[in-house]
């Protein structure tokens, strides 16, 4: 097939920059003309020789997707999450494409809030944004794209009568939150390269040109983001770069008040600020580099702080969650997630224990953890064999209760295994591998491998479960996830160690995996897939040179 219709090969056009002296030459610089006629005539080429290649292939494209069809409930419900005395859940059933929302009273009626499904009727791309309930509860603002450019429509529901009451405002960000007088709003704007650099304050019934601007980020380098803490207390705005923030506290009860700085930016320093009693507990990398917690008085952020939560190397403190007596630490070891628990009263502390040498979590979620005055902490457990679970985690009793779990049909988890091995570097490191792999895989290197890989910006890749590999394994296939440098799961030192000048290192990192995952007997080099997306795609360019 590939004989009849060979590749396109693009044209070489020289175009020359100068850089600090030196000089660049891209041959291919045309090809970022997205308008161009000859940019989409090779486009369009190269569509078509994909599509000749696999045409063999399409009976089984058809197949494995039609498996994965298969095994989607689409009629789900989420489990119900409280918040403010309500318990919100979102739906699916089958047929229809988007979720619609729902919470359920004390008294057990049940409210239809949203129904994406309408949203979207008539429009060629439909995409819900943010969706933010008024700390009365009674109002229901939400952001809608519909034309793919992540520019949303804000829109404010009375949800008594079911009416709008607001917008739409449009060209709003991912960023928006309630004022504690369930009157304002505080939303962001993106400039022209989609960067956040303008947050506003929105009185309902006015008009959103009589929308003040509270902030406005100039420096090109940084990123606009607003959030609310836990106890209400305060909205946060955040300026935040690749290494560098600066916040400020604005009170929930005056978003009219002037913004309050906390620590004003420096280069390489990171925080995040949280709100506790009399207290502001801030995760900080200043003076660790795989950050700490320390605290500050409210009314003198600027004071010395008291370090709550030492820096403790191989240990990287990802996030935390402030509850009204409890700390929740979301904290890196070995390249694996794990959630500490402090008690603010007495100072002790645990570590949840999880069943799975390889596994993920996440406390993010529809109405998570929405709570402050709670001993649970909801969160996401998935592995790559096990197929995600809701957990309440009652951090007082150390006890947790699935309250719900995926179901996925005909799936047999006990089929597969999942493990977590390393391969030894070109320089001694050793590189994080997770595998899941059928459990009678004969180590003779004659099952084929999947392996995917990232690499980049301090993001981890984390070995959750996902529907897609199904198919692959069910047919002997093997997968693993090359945890290489670039990322951030072990710490600041394995995202810097691959990055810029050490770049490189990224690339042979996955080499090393490919080459372990062979010499171990997963599989053999023509056996071996590997796939990587965004900056993963960089990644496979090299690896394959």
């Amino acid at each position: 097939m590939s004989k009849r219709l060979p590749p396109p090969v693009a044209a070489i056009t020289p175009h020359h920059t100068s850089i600090f002296g030196d000089e660049l030459v891209d041959n291919y610089h045309w090809l970022r003309e997205r308008e161009n006629p000859e940019v989409l005539a090779h486009i369009e080429a190269e569509n078509r020789y994909t599509a000749a290649i696999l045409h063999p292939t399409e009976p089984l494209q058809q197949q494995m997707y039609q498996e994965m069809i298969g095994l989607i409930i689409e009629t789900d419900r989420s489990a119900p999450a409280l918040c403010a005395g309500f318990q919100y859940y979102q739906s699916t059933e089958a047929g229809q494409q988007y979720k619609r929302h729902y919470r359920v009273a004390a008294d057990g009626q049940e409210q239809l809030l949203l129904d994406e499904n309408s949203l979207a009727a008539g429009q060629s791309y439909f995409r819900l944004g943010m969706l933010k309930v008024s700390p009365d509860q009674r109002l229901l603002a939400y952001t809608t794209d519909t034309n793919g450019s992540e520019r949303f429509n804000l829109y404010v529901k009375d949800l008594s009568s079911g009416q709008l009451i607001d917008g739409p405002i449009s060209n709003v960000s991912y960023d928006l939150e309630w004022a504690n007088d369930n009157q304002t709003l505080l939303y962001g704007m993106p400039d022209a390269a989609w960067r956040t650099n303008r947050l506003f304050r929105h009185q309902l019934g006015k008009h959103s040109n009589q929308d003040a601007l509270i902030f406005q980020e100039h420096d090109e380098a940084f990123d606009l983001h607003l959030r609310k803490t836990r106890s209400g207390a305060f909205l946060v705005v955040a300026s935040e770069s690749n290494t560098t923030s600066e916040e400020y506290l604005l009170p929930a009860d005056r978003p009219d008040a002037a913004l309050q700085l906390i620590h004003a930016r420096r280069h390489g320093i990171q925080y995040y600020t949280h709100h506790h009693g009399n207290y502001l507990y801030i995760q900080t990398n200043e003076a660790a580099q795989n950050f700490k917690v320390v605290r500050v008085p409210i009314e003198t952020p600027a004071a010395p702080a008291e370090e709550y939560i030492p820096t403790c190397d191989p240990i990287t403190i990802a996030a935390i969650e402030l509850f009204a007596n409890h700390l929740a630490i979301v904290e890196y070891e070995g390249g694996l997630e794990q959630l500490r628990i402090v008690n603010l009263n007495t100072h002790a502390q645990h570590r949840v224990s999880f069943p799975e040498p390889v596994y993920s979590i996440s406390t993010d979620g529809p109405h998570f953890n929405a709570e402050y005055a709670t001993n649970l902490i909801r969160f996401t457990y998935s592995s790559p064999v096990t197929p995600p679970n809701t957990v309440d985690y009652d951090m007082e009793r150390q006890t947790w209760t699935v309250v719900k779990q995926q179901e996925v049909p005909g799936y047999d988890a006990s089929q597969y295994c999942c493990e977590r091995i390393f391969a030894q570097a070109s320089d001694g490191v050793q590189v994080p591998i997770s595998l899941v792999r059928p459990v009678d895989l004969p180590r003779d290197g004659s099952r084929p491998l999947f392996l995917y890989g990232y690499g980049a910006y301090g993001s981890t890749s984390d070995p959750a479960f996902d529907l897609k590999r199904l198919p692959l394994l069910e047919r002997g296939f093997s997968y693993a996830l090359a945890h290489i440098r670039g990322g951030g799961e072990l710490g600041r030192s394995w995202y810097e160690d691959g990055k810029l000048l050490k770049k490189r290192n990224t690339f042979t990192d996955f080499i090393a995996c490919a080459e372990h995952l062979i010499t171990q007997g997963y599989t053999r080099p023509e056996r071996l897939v590997a796939k990587g997306r965004s900056a993963g795609g960089l990644l496979m360019g090299a690896v394959v040179t």
